[in-house]
């Protein structure tokens, strides 16, 4: 018979065997599946189907998980509207922006360490982490309609830089995509790891496409095999022009889309909702100040409350469709669409960052969804109160709502949706608010700073490291956005 100082020693001895058996089988299950979801309560993980309702119930005050100051942006000479913070700090001082640097290291960390992913915080196991970079597919969604001609060379520039520099650092099982959209979504290059060829193609586009932006369609033909994109100006990679995702789990799949607008009614009928007709849509275009004819096409989303170009007339003003209430509903159709792009983003595991125009829309002859020193309605009325949202913002995501540093580092997506649901109009219901509400990755930065000199200079540089981050990481546990 053993005796009780033997008996002890087995038990400590055995839980302590059991217990490393459990970490070595996690850090296994991480080496080979790559992310770990772990809740912080027990319950069920939240879907991407939300209501079909417009977007509305404006809010009286914004909180988050983190601690955060209010920011001042100003939306003309004569007016200002308050936000929510987009900055976080990590210390007792506000971060300061990072010095623009032009290598991307090829060394992945191999020690516990914080890694930022666009989407979600993440931190690296302390052991059992040897993977050097993890094989990616990055799509280029890029808008060449007319109105993007002040940003699109500075923007191609900027990608090429990019794509240059991962070659550079010998990132060999990185493939590039290019889609256009304005008009019909043309492919101009399937998935290829030539970077030097991404490049010259990318020193090709011009801001000459159609004015039908419908970003959202460009998204969902972007994940559907065989969608009929136009494909006359395509450059073939191995004779084809055709693009295809590669199906490997461990593929890191990413979507990088840049636009000026709102997205607009989807160009093929056959993408578009059930519903989605010239009820649901505006004119794009009115013909003057004191004309209320539609001379442009009926394809921008429909919302409400608005004035209408005949009662604009009557004050004084351009003849076209204006907000004129502090709140702002979007169509059934066009929120249903936000919903089934999200449903196929997440689908498809995709890390999505948007580059979107958030100070005012490009098309300035059409609705004007503004409702701040932007618009010319709220100017010649002055009402009591202002907010920063439109249409696009309320499709895409609002890039002053996001929690992080001033660098675009340690983005907080948990603070970020809370953001975005007690804005002074609940957004939550936006794409970006959809996709971090199911845990999934998506960051939406503001488009002008890429040409404004924002951060000092370096935001370009800083938005293409936040992009990079998603491909060189350990396998992370990942913290579950409530």
């Amino acid at each position: 018979m053993l005796s009780p100082l033997t008996r002890g020693w087995i038990r400590s001895w055995s839980a302590t065997a059991v217990r490393w058996i459990l970490i070595l089988s996690i850090v296994t299950a991480v080496a080979a599946e790559g992310d770990i979801i772990i809740t912080t309560k027990p319950t069920t993980t939240p879907t991407a189907s939300v209501s079909s309702t417009p977007i509305t119930t404006p809010k009286s005050s914004a909180t988050t998980s983190k601690s955060s100051t209010s920011s001042t942006t100003s939306t003309s000479s004569t007016t200002t509207t308050t936000t929510a913070t987009t900055t976080k700090s990590t210390s007792s001082t506000t971060s300061t922006t990072k010095a623009a640097t032009t290598t991307i290291s090829s060394t992945t960390p191999t020690e516990a360490n914080t890694i930022v992913i666009p989407g979600l915080n993440q931190t690296a196991l302390a052991a059992g982490c040897s993977r050097n970079v993890t094989a990616n597919d990055f799509l280029f969604l890029i808008d060449a309609s007319g109105s993007m001609g002040p940003y699109l060379n500075a923007l191609t520039n900027v990608i090429s830089e990019f794509v240059g520099a991962l070659g550079a650092a010998n990132y060999t099982n990185t493939r590039y995509a290019i889609v256009t959209f304005g008009g019909p979504p043309q492919l101009l290059l399937p998935f290829t790891n030539d970077f030097q060829l991404t490049r010259q193609v990318l020193a090709k586009i011009k801001a000459t496409n159609g004015g039908q932006e419908a970003g959202f369609e460009a998204i969902r033909m972007a994940l559907t095999p065989g969608a009929p994109f136009v494909t006359s100006s395509c450059t073939q990679v191995s004779g084809l022009c055709s693009l295809i995702w590669r199906t490997d789990p461990t593929i890191v799949k990413s979507i990088i889309l840049l636009t000026d607008e709102d997205s607009d009614l989807p160009t093929w009928p056959q993408n578009q909702m059930p519903g989605q007709s010239k009820s649901a849509v505006q004119c794009s275009t009115f013909a003057g100040n004191t004309n209320t004819q539609c001379t442009g096409s009926y394809i921008e989303p429909a919302w409400g409350p608005s004035l209408s170009p005949a009662e604009a007339v009557a004050l004084g003003l351009p003849g076209k469709t204006y907000r004129n209430s502090s709140q702002l509903n979007l169509d059934p159709t066009f929120v249903q669409e936000i919903n089934v792009t999200a449903q196929a983003v997440l689908a498809n595991n995709i890390s999505l960052s948007v580059l979107v125009k958030s100070d005012f829309n490009a098309n300035t002859a059409g609705p004007m969804s503004q409702y701040n020193g932007n618009s010319s309605y709220w100017l010649k009325t002055k009402p009591p109160t202002s907010d920063t949202i439109f249409a696009g913002l309320a499709q895409y995501g609002h890039p002053g709502l996001a929690v992080q540093n001033a660098d675009l580092t340690n983005f907080d997506a948990s603070a970020t949706w809370n953001n975005l649901a007690n804005a002074p109009i609940n957004i939550s219901g936006s794409l970006q608010g959809l996709i971090l509400k199911a845990q999934g990755r998506s960051r939406v930065y503001h488009l002008q700073n890429m040409i404004n000199g924002a951060n000092g200079g370096n935001f370009s540089q800083e938005f293409f490291n936040a992009a990079v981050q998603m491909v060189t990481y350990c396998p992370p546990v990942i913290t579950a956005v409530p």
